[in-house]
């Protein structure tokens, strides 16, 4: 699995790469520290995070929206957000 950020000018960057054996709850609580670490280092603060999943390019993608508007992180494949 791979977490993955999309600027507001379309381009998208590799965060972090997980392990497909760990459970979706256990994804969800690594991909949460890497959003926070990601956008701390970049004096962002988070006030909310919506998650949901859809299709982008022929893959369904779990989306992390932290409030920016225009940048969005992608966790390819999706995972089980209904925990």
């Amino acid at each position: 699995m791979t977490l993955s950020f999309k600027n507001s000018q379309g381009k998208m960057r590799l965060i972090r790469e997980f392990d497909n054996l760990l459970s979706h709850k256990d994804i969800l609580h690594l991909v949460q520290i890497e959003i926070d670490n990601f956008c701390a280092e970049r004096n962002y603060k988070i006030y909310y995070m919506r998650t949901w999943n859809t299709k982008y390019k022929d893959t369904t993608v779990t989306v992390f929206d932290v409030g920016s508007h225009t940048e969005f992180f992608y966790l390819s494949p999706s995972v089980n957000i209904e925990q």
